[in-house]
């Protein structure tokens, strides 16, 4: 028994090496792979894929890359390439569609468990692991205790970051996300908190 398990992980191992040293060589000689690689937003958490295109990465390592991401929101943003209109291509099965989609974790998974109708998805690396939105407020509230009763401008609830954040806030700080505080759809833009809409807003990273 301990012979057939030596000769096994002695096998598995020379497998490893073989198929490594094989997909070096053919790397070095075919063609670059073509990818099809959508970016769900423009969040600082996407850098990295930007620079990685920026500084020949993937062409270094056999991919040719078609890299697209939504348009840009505010004057002088990095253009792409107009992207797809994801809904009606995917119902009509035409159009650009890509192989690659990368997005938040966190805003998938509150999707996949708030909503029955959102793509079921597989999560399998996370650049990032730490939430960095913040909580905005308008001036005479100091504290995060000044919250309490107050109103909380998000995007949404199904899927979005924003909202989740302002129930863990709600959470940590031990309120009823119902009673002890209103969360407001729709309403995290500085123009919603300048305009006296909101209290404070869940402000994300842009």
């Amino acid at each position: 028994m301990p012979i057939r398990a030596r000769t096994v992980i002695g096998f598995g191992g020379l497998l490893v090496v073989v198929a490594t040293a094989s997909v070096v060589r053919l790397a070095s000689t075919r063609d670059a792979l073509p990818l099809r690689v959508e970016l769900g937003s423009r969040a600082v958490s996407k850098l990295p894929f930007l620079i990685a295109a920026d500084q020949g990465l993937y062409a270094k390592y056999g991919l040719h890359i078609d890299l697209r991401m939504p348009p840009a929101d505010f004057e002088g943003g990095l253009g792409s390439r107009p992207l797809f209109d994801r809904a009606l291509d995917r119902l009509l099965g035409r159009g650009w569609r890509s192989e690659v989609f990368l997005n938040g974790a966190t805003p998938e998974i509150v999707g996949m468990v708030n909503n029955l109708a959102h793509p079921r998805s597989l999560l399998l690396a996370s650049t990032d692991c730490v939430v960095r939105s913040h909580v905005i407020a308008r001036p005479g509230i100091e504290t995060l205790e000044d919250l309490k009763g107050k109103r909380i401008g998000v995007t949404g609830l199904m899927h979005n970051i924003t909202a989740y954040v302002a129930l863990e806030l709600a959470e940590r700080m031990g309120w009823d996300p119902v009673h002890d505080i209103s969360i407001v759809l729709n309403g995290e833009e500085v123009e919603d908190l300048r305009a006296g809409r909101v209290d404070a807003i869940i402000a994300r990273e842009r």
